[in-house]
Parts: C-alpha cells; sequence; structure tokens
C-alpha cells in the first residue's frame, strides 16, 4: 500500500509524508495502533497548516457500523467526513472499494 500512495503522489506531484511503525514500541490493540497514527499525523503537522487525508473503505464503514450497534448506537455515523485531534483537521474520504480490492 505504501509503493501505491508514493506511485500515486508522486504522478499528481502531491507531497507524501510516511512512517514505519517502530516494531520495539509493543503495540497490540487497535486503540494503541490508533493513538500512534494520530500521535505520528500531530508530529508531521505541527509545523504545517494542512489537512491530514486517511481514505476507508467499504469493510472500514460495516465494521464501524457494527460496533456502533453492538455499543447500542445504531444510527451514530460510522465514520465522520472529518474530525479533529490537538487542532489537526483529519479528512476521512470514503472510498467505494473492499479491503481486499486495494492490492
Amino acid at each position: 500500500m505504501a509503493e501505491k500512495a508514493k506511485e500515486f503522489c508522486a504522478l499528481y506531484n502531491i507531497s507524501l509524508i510516511s512512517g514505519e511503525r517502530d516494531l520495539d514500541n509493543h503495540i497490540s490493540t487497535e486503540k494503541q495502533f490508533r493513538e500512534a497514527r494520530l500521535r505520528f499525523f500531530w508530529h508531521c503537522t505541527c509545523s504545517l497548516n494542512y489537512p491530514i487525508i486517511t481514505a476507508h473503505h467499504v469493510n472500514d464503514w460495516v465494521e464501524g457500523y457494527l460496533l456502533n450497534c453492538f455499543r447500542g448506537q445504531p444510527n451514530r455515523q460510522p465514520i465522520p467526513t472529518l474530525t479533529t485531534y490537538l487542532g489537526i483537521s483529519i479528512l476521512h474520504p470514503f472510498l467505494l472499494t473492499r479491503k481486499r480490492d486495494q492490492k
């Protein structure tokens, strides 16, 4: 996926900042991964005034919807279009593809 992102950004002359997980850091839960991503975003953008864009596919939406149902909130939007974290705007465009189609 990282190579595809690099190719896309190069094709359209878009700046790309990427990173990899520190294997010495023992992250094991989804919450820990999410918090690590948000910290990475914050460190990347603290000197810039750009939004972060994270794309989501059909599987993400279905998973979010089911989790909301289990929590008793079936009418809650699974993936909001825009969120903020420590003053950073994070846009979540929705891809009309399934996760397995992303290869």
